[in-house]
C-alpha cells in the first residue's frame, strides 16, 4: 500500500508552512505583476539589528565607509578578470592590539553607472579559501556589483581562481618585519569555535562576520550601487557566516547560504558539523553565541536556504529546519549535489532567487504551504516568467536522514490548477518534495519524517 499524498502550492509569500505546521503563514500582499511576493520591510538599520543576545559590534561597522586602497599584490592574472578590482580594507576590529587589514575583490557590470544602478552581492568563501575574483566575475555577468573578501586573515595569489584556491594563509599585513603598515596587522586565522570563552575580539567568528558587514559597507558607498538591492550569500563555512550576518545587519536586501546554517546543535546524524561546537574551550557558549536561530527568526529578510540531500558537512534537517524558522524564505535541496567552492558558487537557483528578489526579473516559485504526514497539501505561486514542469518526491528509507541516507524519487506532472497529486511508499522514513521550473530549477518543501 502507499500513502497518498495531495501536492499542492497555493499563492503567496515564500514563506513557508512549517514540516509540522507549527506557526501560521506569512502572506505579504504582492507589490506588482511579478506573480511573486516580498515582504515590505521596514527602513534599514544604521546599527545592529539583533540586540538580545551576547555578541556587539562596533556602530562603525555600519555607519563609517571603510578606508580602502587597491594593492598590485592583488591584480588577478586570469583572462577575463580585467576589470576586477584587488584592494584590502581597513577593519576597526582589533587583533593582536592592532587593526586589521582585510583582503578583497570587487567588481561592476558593464553600464553600471551612478545613473544606472544595479544590486550588488557580498561574497563569502568556505573554510580554507579565500577571496575569488572569477567569483565576482560571475555575479557580474548576472548584472550584480560584487565583492569577494577573506574572512581567514589571508591573501589571495595572483593566479587565484576558485579551481585552484592559490593563497597564503596570512596576509602581508601579518609580518611585522616586512608589513607595509605596523599599525595593520592580518586578522585571526579560522578557528572555528576554539575561542568562545574569551572576549569577542579574540573569536575568529567576530572577525569573519564583522568583514562581511563591513564589505556590505563598503559595496553599497559605491555609486554604481543600488544599496536597497545588497544581498550576501556565503558557502559551508561561510553559509554559516551569512546565516549569523543575516540576523545583525538587516541592510540585506536578501541572504542565501549554502551547505552552512546557524542551529545545528543536535541536528548531526553523522554529519561533520553537527557537533562542530563541541571543540570549543566552552561548548555552550560557543552555542549561545553563534548557533542560536534567534536572530534569523526575528529578521523579515528574504532567504533562501540550500542544500544537498547527500552533504556530508552539513545536515539537512538542520537547514530544513531553519527554513522553517525564518518567516520568509525558501528551500532548495539539489540532489547529490557535491561539497565544494566551485559547486557552491555556481547554482542557478541562486541567480535565478537573487534576481527575482532584485526584481530584473521573476523566475522564481514561492511555496507557502508544505506537505507534512498530517496535512499532505503544498501550493505553489510562480512568477510570471516562470513555467513548473513536474514535481518530484524524494524519499528514503533510512533511520536517519544523515549523509549516508540514500534518496529515490517519483515524479508527478502538476495538475492544471497549480497542484499535483503525489504518493509515498508505506516505508519511507524522511521524505520531501521539489517543485522544478525553467528547465531544472528547484524548489523544495521541508524535510518531513514520516
Amino acid at each position: 500500500m502507499k500513502k497518498s499524498v495531495f501536492v499542492m502550492i497555493c499563492a503567496m509569500v515564500f514563506m513557508l508552512g512549517l514540516g509540522a505546521c507549527t506557526k501560521p503563514p506569512v502572506t505579504p500582499p504582492p507589490e506588482d505583476d511579478s506573480g511573486l511576493s516580498f515582504p515590505k520591510r521596514a527602513p534599514l538599520t544604521t546599527g545592529q539589528k539583533w540586540t538580545e543576545g551576547d555578541v556587539k559590534y562596533p556602530s562603525a561597522l555600519w555607519t563609517e565607509v571603510p578606508a580602502y586602497a587597491e594593492d598590485d599584490a592583488l591584480i588577478p592574472l586570469e583572462d577575463g578578470l580585467e576589470a576586477v578590482t584587488g584592494i584590502f580594507y581597513d577593519s576597526p576590529i582589533a587583533w593582536n592590539g592592532k587593526k586589521t587589514k582585510i583582503a578583497a575583490y570587487y567588481g561592476f557590470p558593464k553600464g553600471a553607472s551612478a545613473e544606472k544602478k544595479v544590486p550588488g552581492i557580498v561574497l563569502v568563501h568556505g573554510g580554507l579559501g579565500t577571496a575569488y575574483p572569477d567569483w565576482v566575475k560571475l555575479w557580474n555577468d548576472q548584472g550584480f556589483a560584487a565583492i569577494a573578501m577573506d574572512t581567514e586573515g589571508g591573501q589571495p595569489l595572483p593566479d587565484i581562481t576558485m579551481n585552484t584556491g592559490k593563497h597564503n594563509e596570512r596576509n602581508q599585513y601579518a609580518y611585522t618585519a616586512s608589513s607595509p603598515d605596523p599599525d595593520f596587522t592580518a586578522g585571526p586565522t579560522n578557528t572555528g569555535y576554539a575561542h568562545a570563552d574569551g572576549p569577542l575580539e579574540g573569536q575568529w567568528m567576530y572577525h569573519a562576520t564583522s568583514a562581511v558587514i563591513l564589505a556590505n559597507t563598503l559595496l553599497r558607498s559605491f555609486p554604481q550601487v543600488d544599496e536597497t538591492r545588497v544581498g550576501v550569500t556565503g558557502i559551508s563555512w561561510g553559509g554559516i557566516i551569512s546565516s549569523i550576518v543575516a540576523g545583525y545587519d538587516d541592510r540585506f536586501a536578501f541572504c542565501m547560504p549554502v551547505y552552512g546554517s546557524v542551529g545545528l546543535t543536535g541536528t548531526g546524524n553523522g554529519n561533520d558539523f553537527g557537533t562542530v561546537h563541541d571543540g570549543s574551550d566552552n561548548p555552550a557558549k560557543a552555542r549561545a553565541l553563534w548557533d542560536t536561530t534567534a536572530p534569523i527568526e526575528a529578521s523579515d529578510m528574504p532567504i533562501l536556504w540550500l542544500n544537498s540531500n547527500k552533504d556530508y558537512a552539513f545536515p539537512l534537517k538542520a537547514m530544513s529546519d531553519n527554513y522553517l524558522k525564518s518567516k520568509y524564505a525558501s528551500f532548495t535541496v539539489k540532489n547529490s549535489l557535491s561539497h565544494g567552492q566551485t559547486q557552491g558558487a555556481d547554482i542557478g537557483e541562486l541567480f535565478c532567487f537573487a534576481r527575482a528578489v532584485a526584481g530584473i526579473d521573476a523566475q522564481w516559485v514561492q511555496i507557502t504551504q508544505d506537505p507534512t504526514p498530517e496535512t499532505p497539501v503544498i501550493k505553489w505561486r510562480a512568477g510570471k516568467d516562470s513555467t513548473v514542469e513536474r514535481v518530484n518526491v524524494y524519499y528514503t528509507t533510512a533511520a536517519k536522514a544523515d549523509k549516508d541516507a540514500v534518496y529515490q524519487s517519483e515524479t508527478f506532472l502538476p495538475d492544471a490548477d497549480g497542484g499535483a497529486t503525489v504518493t509515498y511508499p508505506e516505508n519511507a522514513t524522511f521524505c520531501y518534495v521539489s517543485v522544478v521550473f525553467n528547465n531544472n530549477l528547484y524548489v523544495s518543501s521541508a524535510l518531513a519524517k514520516m
